[in-house]
């Protein structure tokens, strides 16, 4: 395994004036970011088959390898260690192998710094790793010094979690028959709103058109007259759609409800879909949401709907009312804290997560005042 780690004067030239950086912490990055960079991923973050030198001459694949045989020709202590997730932590240790311990990631030493790396989670993998294997255990297998014994490490370190957050808001101006002009506003954070602007920038001003049309739809089923853009401001990417939906909403004597405006993420499908678990489920990251939603009634009509609330040892589902201007404001907030479920435990989950779902799915309502 040791030949995949082998560097190149190529490589060497490269980095190494990356590496000179005196801060540890802020050269991995470098040479992280650098690596995301110049060479294009392959099927894995370390391949077995070809060395770290020859593929940072194709410029392909092996990224894992290449980063570490960078730090170790540049004298770095450097371990690669095969994690395994906290919830498997401490099982099956009579004859541990790589395919038990199955998630490659780096520990790196300079003087008194170390730094752990997890190309998983791409240039945020400098100094983190991902939830999941936080306090699971691991195989140390030494790359700087061979003579070393590969060792078992009993808990993988722990780092502080950026929350999950989603910011949605929307602006609806209701017409008398039911159809609604909307501005959509989605901060896209981090990669997302990367690969999105390189997304953009990469087609034809026609493809883009279709593109955004093809977002809104997703979106808002029958969306129509689409326009959209990508705005970046500092670290901020923000997807903006202007569309016209025809059936936003649906009037049935002195009432109209509009189903079209309902945009909160369900929690079902991605955390509660299975009637029963034989394993923990790991919420590594807390969910924040936040979805504004501004309604503008057609003359006439207000809206008609209580606040919606929910609380729950499992989390909390709040929204605040105001009125501003013939403006309808809603700000719906859903917190669900990081934390282990027990396969005991989920069935109560699960209840949780289908209240919050009829929570935020229920749709804005008006109601005709006269005019």
């Amino acid at each position: 395994m040791l030949g995949v780690f082998r560097t190149s004067p190529e490589l060497r030239a490269w980095s190494a004036p990356i590496l000179a950086e005196s801060d540890a912490e802020e050269a991995v990055r470098g040479l992280v970011e650098g690596v995301l960079e110049e060479v294009a991923p392959g099927r894995r973050a370390m391949d077995l088959s070809v060395t770290a030198g020859q593929s940072f001459s194709r410029r392909e694949g092996n990224r894992l390898g290449v980063i570490a045989a960078a730090l170790t020709d540049a004298g770095w202590d450097v371990d690669l260690v095969m994690g395994r997730p906290a919830p498997l932590a401490g099982a099956h240790l009579e004859v541990p192998t790589l395919e038990t311990f199955g998630e490659p990631l780096l520990r790196a030493q300079r003087g008194s710094d170390q730094v752990w790396i997890d190309l998983e989670e791409g240039l945020a993998g400098v100094n983190h790793i991902q939830p999941i294997y936080q306090g699971g255990d691991g195989l140390v297998l030494p790359l700087s010094d061979p003579n070393r014994p590969v060792v078992y490490l009993d808990e993988l370190p722990s780092f502080p979690n950026p929350a999950y957050r989603q910011r949605i808001s929307l602006a609806a101006s209701i017409d008398a028959d039911g159809g609604a002009r909307l501005d959509f506003i989605m901060p896209l954070e981090g990669s997302d709103g990367e690969r999105m602007v390189a997304q953009i920038e990469s087609i034809s001003a026609d493809r883009v058109e279709q593109l955004f049309v093809q977002m809104a739809n997703n979106v808002f089923p029958g969306a129509a007259d689409v326009t959209g853009s990508v705005e970046t401001s500092g670290v901020d990417t923000l997807l903006r759609l202007t569309l016209r939906l025809p059936t936003a909403c649906e009037a049935v004597d002195d009432r109209m409800e509009c189903r079209g405006l309902v945009i909160a993420r369900p929690l079902v499908p991605s955390l509660a879909s299975l009637p029963a678990r034989e394993y923990p489920l790991e919420l590594g990251l807390a969910i924040t949401e936040r979805v504004e939603t501004e309604i503008q009634p057609p003359v006439g009509w207000t809206v008609d709907r209580p606040a919606r609330r929910l609380q729950s040892s499992w989390g909390s589902l709040e929204e605040e009312l105001a009125v501003d201007g013939g403006w309808h404001r809603s700000v719906m907030t859903l917190e669900v804290p990081a934390r282990t479920v027990s396969p005991e435990e989920y069935p109560a989950f699960a209840r949780f997560c289908q209240a919050v779902d009829e929570l935020a799915s229920r749709p804005p309502t008006l109601q005709r005042t006269g005019g």
